[in-house]
């Protein structure tokens, strides 16, 4: 006798027998209990979600000698020949294999009009719909519109969006949801019972979120390890069986990346390799992994947006309270959605996976915003500790200090200059052609190019003066003193320079000075320097708030 596979051997024949999709079931059943059945319906969903066994059950509740309630018995001849497929009055056409205008024509059109030979109703289950042409969807219109009254369609398909308004306005639609991991694991260990198969939980929960809310490939995945495993599931099988990757795996590398190990990175890549994973598919189970990660400290676990089992979202909020926190983790899923497109165009998966697991070990090397806003995140966390004090943070260096600057002031430049644009946008146009220099004094030197005077001037204002403290304490736990310069002009050689410290700046805007101040008696400057001083002591005296008092100025640039 040939061997039935698990799928079809415990598909569902009534509805009390559907797993999950409640709402749909309850409904059916009401319908048929009240005589107020639709003439057409629209089920639609992913793959391996019920829709063609709910389509057979409702055309068994319709035609059944017993029904009780809406409930089909499931015992009955007719009820029997449905489920095997043989009645004569359920027609179940495949519209990816008949497209056409004719197979409309011939299969349904012309043969609606005759009346059931057996039940009471003519049901007809069209499979796929969304794949018939537009002249098949036209023809079949009026006949969907003004059936029969013994006629029932039920349209079945995955992608509902293709179908056209004028056929889905005139169905009932059902959406088919994509079963839990609980109820997939629960309905494995219900077939298991049957079929004398041991499972581990932790397996059959594998198994389940390998599946992706689909039934039938979890049962069907299922029945192949039973046949592996000589009805003996275990966690290992499943693991090398489908080259994937459990949750605990998962686990022990975000545990990795939050503790920075970027050697543990290429270890734990290696085991991956030796167990022969897909490279691929693992990064799919990661992103998934890390998004529940990060919704969980978001918003925490609301039930239907975190599929994750008691025991799971304990061992995830513990690993919470060792990750930086929601920019780590966004930074985390921005480096896994670039892998994920990177792997499908190369040859070298476990590098490019080692590298982006690097990046995210070592933000304190990665120039981009997201790291950026990592790296001050952990900053601000830990604010108040000893470490916090000395600008110092896990993985993370002090970029400055006050009184030896790095020598990379151009590196440091490019993170402010990042930082300012996310926090002050409007503002970032005044610096953004400015260059950073260690100052030999101590410090910085903020110089701008020689006919940058009113970005100068704007620059120095108390609030642009307080952003720059910020974004220098945000990013090195330190406030080095700077001066602002204009950078001297070929033409005129000896230009002096406008120096204001950070550290001294006053928190109220800076009063202006007087309009013609008497130059300073140590400025023993001749010739076109001493007239260009002239001018940028009379710039000095403009009350400037902005490019809007820079428009305003009668005052000539420097020529």
């Amino acid at each position: 006798m040939a061997h039935t596979s698990f799928y079809r051997t415990y598909r569902p024949a009534t509805f009390a027998d559907m797993v999950g999709q409640k709402h749909i079931e309850r409904t059916l059943r009401n319908a048929v209990a009240t005589d107020q059945v639709a003439h057409a319906y629209l089920f639609s969903g992913p793959r391996g979600t019920g829709k063609t066994t709910t389509a057979r059950i409702l055309a068994a509740a319709l035609l059944c000698e017993h029904t009780e309630g809406g409930e089909p018995d499931g015992s009955c001849a007719q009820c029997r020949e449905v489920a095997a497929g043989a009645h004569p009055d359920v027609m179940e056409l495949d519209a990816a294999s008949r497209t056409g205008v004719d197979n409309v024509r011939e299969e349904i059109i012309a043969r609606v009009q005759f009346a059931p030979v057996r039940g009471r109703s003519k049901i007809y289950i069209i499979d796929e719909v969304h794949m018939l042409s537009t002249g098949a969807f036209n023809a079949f219109l009026k006949t969907l519109e003004e059936p029969p009254a013994h006629v029932v369609f039920i349209l079945c398909t995955t992608d509902p969006q293709k179908v056209p308004e004028t056929i889905r306005s005139r169905c009932q639609q059902f959406e088919f949801r994509p079963y839990t991991v609980e109820e997939l694991s629960e309905q494995l260990q219900r077939i298991g019972a049957a079929e004398g198969i041991a499972a581990e939980p932790a397996a059959l929960a594998l198994i389940a979120a390998r599946a992706r809310g689909g039934m039938r490939d979890a049962i069907t995945t299922y029945e192949q390890l039973a046949a592996f495993t000589d009805n003996n599931i275990t966690v290992a099988a499943v693991e090398s069986t489908l080259g994937g990757a459990d949750a605990a795996s998962l686990a022990a590398l975000v545990r990795i990346v939050a503790t920075d190990d970027t050697p543990a990175c290429f270890r734990w890549v290696a085991e991956q390799v030796s167990k022969g994973a897909d490279l691929p598919e693992l990064i799919s189970a990661l992103i998934g992994y890390v998004r529940d990660l990060y919704v969980l400290q978001v918003i925490g676990a609301q039930p239907g947006v975190i599929d994750r089992s008691e025991a799971e979202l304990a061992r995830m909020n513990e690993l919470l309270s060792q990750l930086g926190g929601p920019e780590q983790i966004a930074r985390m899923l921005d480096l896994l959605a670039e892998l994920s497109v990177a792997l499908r165009w190369t040859n070298e998966p476990r590098t490019l996976i080692e590298l982006a697991l690097v990046r995210m070990t070592r933000p304190e090397s990665d120039l981009s915003l997201a790291a950026l806003s990592q790296r001050i995140e952990a900053l601000t966390k830990g604010a108040g500790s000893p470490s916090s004090a000395s600008g110092m943070t896990k993985g993370t260096q002090p970029l400055v200090s006050a009184a030896a600057p790095p020598t990379d002031a151009g590196r440091l430049w490019r993170q402010v200059l990042d930082q300012i644009k996310q926090t002050a946008r409007s503002r970032y146009a005044l610096f953004v052609e400015a260059e950073l220099e260690p100052d030999p004094e101590g410090g910085y030197v903020l110089s701008f190019a020689p006919g940058a005077s009113f970005a100068l001037k704007a620059a120095k204002e108390a609030d642009n003066v307080a952003l720059l403290r910020a974004t220098f304490e945000q990013l090195s736990g330190q406030s080095p003193s700077l001066r602002f310069v204009l950078r001297a002009d070929p033409q005129l050689p000896g230009m002096p320079a406008s120096d204001v410290a950070i550290n001294d700046a006053p928190a109220d805007p800076l009063p202006a000075p007087a309009l013609h101040p008497t130059p300073p008696a140590a400025a023993a400057v001749t010739g076109p320097a001493k007239d260009a001083q002239a001018i940028f002591a009379d710039l000095g005296a403009l009350p400037l708030s902005g490019y809007e008092a820079l428009n305003d100025s009668d005052e000539p640039e420097p020529e």
